[in-house]
């Protein structure tokens, strides 16, 4: 493809490539356009790191099917784990929640409550090594836009390790927007 380039020294038009593909073995990924070079190297080396590591860690993944929209709020970030790791999704109502192959456990949203046999399977993938990224609130917004506190079922799994998820809320003061939240003492700004 042909590009103009206008320099110190004038204009003059050059030839370019508009994207890269790389090969390895039978495998062939692509980078279709490559319209700035700031993460060009990063793009590289992920790709190739893709296509040459034959073991590749699992990563379970869980959504809370009652709250769908946390679940396609994060769809991007499951496809950028997709680019690295080996994606499954963890069923809760299995009778083994984790495979053995499992290294980390993504969790959006919380489930109501937990199960006894859940927790003890949770504690266990905790016990060999296993790592855990939530994602859960301790807010719910009823059906009235209340803000009511929901201490999420996982707090149960995190108190042996000092952790919990507080019921609070918290929000960016450098991008600060006037939002009124109904409460159940009235209406009130946040901001």
């Amino acid at each position: 493809v042909q590009f103009n380039v206008v320099g110190e020294s004038g204009f003059s038009v050059r030839d370019g490539f508009m994207g890269i593909a790389l090969q390895y073995l039978d495998q062939t990924e692509t980078i279709p356009f490559v319209s700035q070079a700031a993460d060009l190297e990063y793009r590289i080396s992920s790709l190739i790191r893709q296509m040459s590591d034959s073991s590749r860690a699992t990563v379970a993944y869980y959504v809370n099917p009652t709250r769908q929209q946390q679940g396609e709020t994060f769809g991007a970030f499951r496809q950028q784990i997709a680019e690295g790791y080996n994606v499954t999704t963890l069923n809760l109502q299995a009778d083994t929640i984790f495979a053995d192959d499992v290294m980390v456990a993504v969790l959006v949203g919380a489930p109501d409550s937990l199960t006894e046999a859940q927790s003890s399977q949770f504690r266990a993938f905790l016990d060999r090594g296993g790592s855990v990224l939530i994602a859960a609130s301790g807010m719910q917004i009823g059906q009235q836009q209340f803000a009511m506190a929901r201490p999420p079922a996982w707090n149960a799994l995190l108190e042996p390790y000092g952790i919990s998820i507080g019921d609070n809320m918290v929000y960016d003061l450098a991008s600060n927007e006037r939002v009124a939240m109904q409460t159940q003492f009235g209406q009130f700004p946040i901001g």
